[in-house]
């Protein structure tokens, strides 16, 4: 008498002879867009400095990998916490990032959470953030719509150039960066699609 076929398995008999190694599987990480309003009414954005490879030096949203037996939503917490000490605030989840070699460690695919935070919320470096830093953002739309998104604290400047495009089903604003300079990883869109789907959509008005 042969195998049997897995349609002639119970359930339990199939989830014990499963070889999950049969599939590839990536690596997943939260990354977070955590902005507060200035008393001027702009706005600002809570970058982290990496401390460890790779992209060590380079400017990053705070975020890492999710860790067994916990949400995608448990694991921005988590971190946000972990790298900046920032804790008890809602997040909300609007994209996902797949690019393969986005990065170089390996498969990684991540999920970017948007929060608002309370101006006189406090903020330390934790982890294997070795800075973490409230940063000026600003926006100007050139003649051809492209949009100049610049972020400065400190000295330090990074900046983003994209073009806006909307989902025809939902309506998201997905953005196709042209140019880019300082973000560690693909940090560049993800703050680029945050601003126009938190920001620059609601001229001025976060969330």
């Amino acid at each position: 008498m042969g195998p049997m076929s897995e349609h002639e398995l119970t359930e339990e008999e199939f989830l014990a002879s499963y070889d999950a190694s049969r599939w590839p599987h990536p690596a997943l990480t939260a990354d977070i867009a955590a902005f507060r309003k200035t008393e001027e009414g702009g706005w600002q954005l809570l970058m982290v400095r990496r401390g460890n490879h790779p992209y060590k030096g380079y400017w990053a949203l705070p975020g890492g990998f999710s860790e067994p037996g916990e949400t995608i939503e448990q694991t921005a917490r988590r971190e946000l916490q972990e790298e900046t000490g920032i804790e008890g605030v809602q997040v909300e989840p609007f994209g996902v990032y797949s690019t393969p070699g986005r990065d170089p460690r390996d498969w990684v695919v991540t999920v970017a959470f948007l929060a608002v935070v309370a101006p006189d919320c406090p903020v330390r470096a934790g982890d294997d953030a070795d800075q973490a830093v409230w940063f000026d953002v600003a926006s100007d739309q050139g003649e051809d719509g492209s949009v100049a998104l610049s972020l400065s604290a400190n000295g330090v400047l990074l900046s983003s150039r994209f073009m806006v495009n909307q989902h025809p089903v939902t309506g998201v604003r997905k953005t196709q960066v042209t140019d880019h300079d300082g973000f560690a990883f693909d940090h560049h869109a993800i703050v680029s699609d945050a601003w126009s789907n938190c920001c620059l959509q609601a001229q001025g008005t976060c969330l």
